[in-house]
């Protein structure tokens, strides 16, 4: 919505386009119902955790989170569109919370299984009877959890975490007695405060958030866009020194994760397929350590 995208102006506000990550958004959530429902195989995984649902601990499962991440989410954007951004900015937290919990549950599932974004799983460990973590070995296989099991709720966490720190930057600008240095302090401590996170998800965590850091990335490219060309009430409200340094922290964030990322993405591709490679080599048979009495000492003399 035009109207709302200019009364709602701020300097960490992107371009409107940045919405249109919605529309993969919609469409994995989409997946991963299709995926936890009707899927013969990835409904049974622990990652969606109908198991856990019916066991002593069903806070441990990813169904349970679900409804709660629909309906924050639901209500953080309507909020927005009626003008509510304080309830609007309330949502996103919750959201993110629930977010982050589905992420923690989700990577103790994953080192359970044995998996780590630098080597293959371990696929002696069984987690959950109806599921054979072995299928993980495969590359097409491991990407169509991924896709429909963890991408989601990934992805979805990036974006929030960026609109959670413009809904924080639109509600103190309803407080028109604050003085102008005021927003460009909060505006710059929300993007160095979300590439920081960014940072610490992709480099600090032994799972590699790539949704995360790939849905900052996109926010963080649009701020800087956004800000080459400022709308008019940035013109007016901020001088062209705030704005230029808005707009060089945001492109120094934007190069800084965008790189790191793609460091974390092609990394993780090397391993993986480097796994790939001595498990062809070594004829995909048992890689059993020989002891010295399986060598044999007879010799024939010349």
């Amino acid at each position: 919505d035009d109207f709302l995208w200019m009364k709602y102006q701020t300097l960490v506000t992107p371009p409107n386009y940045v919405d249109y990550l919605w529309i993969p958004l919609y469409l994995l959530q989409g997946l991963f119902i299709y995926a936890s429902t009707h899927h013969k195989t990835l409904q049974h995984s622990p990652l969606v955790g109908y198991s856990q649902l019916l066991s002593s601990s069903p806070k441990e499962s990813i169904a349970v989170h679900y409804p709660a991440i629909c309906t924050s989410t639901i209500l953080m954007i309507y909020s927005h569109d009626y003008g509510h951004i304080f309830l609007a900015f309330l949502c996103s937290l919750l959201c993110i919370a629930v977010l982050a919990n589905v992420l923690r549950l989700q990577t103790n599932i994953l080192q359970e299984m044995g998996w780590s974004d630098d080597n293959a799983p371990n696929d002696s460990v069984n987690v959950d009877e109806s599921f054979n973590t072995a299928s993980y070995t495969d590359f097409k296989t491991s990407a169509l959890y991924y896709t429909t099991l963890i991408l989601p709720f990934e992805l979805l966490a990036g974006h929030v975490l960026g609109l959670g720190g413009i809904y924080f930057n639109m509600v103190l600008h309803s407080f028109e007695s604050l003085p102008s240095g005021m927003y460009l302090f909060v505006a710059v401590s929300t993007l160095v405060g979300l590439t920081c996170g960014g940072v610490w998800l992709l480099w600090k965590t032994e799972r590699k958030y790539y949704g995360v850091g790939g849905a900052l990335v996109w926010y963080l490219l649009g701020v800087s866009i956004e800000l080459h060309t400022p709308s008019q009430p940035i013109y007016n409200e901020f001088s062209d020194r705030a704005i230029l340094t808005t707009q060089v922290v945001a492109l120094l964030s934007t190069l800084m994760l965008l790189t790191m990322l793609g460091v974390r993405v092609m990394n993780t591709f090397i391993n993986k397929n480097l796994f790939n490679c001595v498990d062809t080599l070594g004829g995909g048979g048992d890689r059993s350590v020989v002891s010295e009495e399986d060598v044999g000492t007879d010799y024939v003399h010349a």
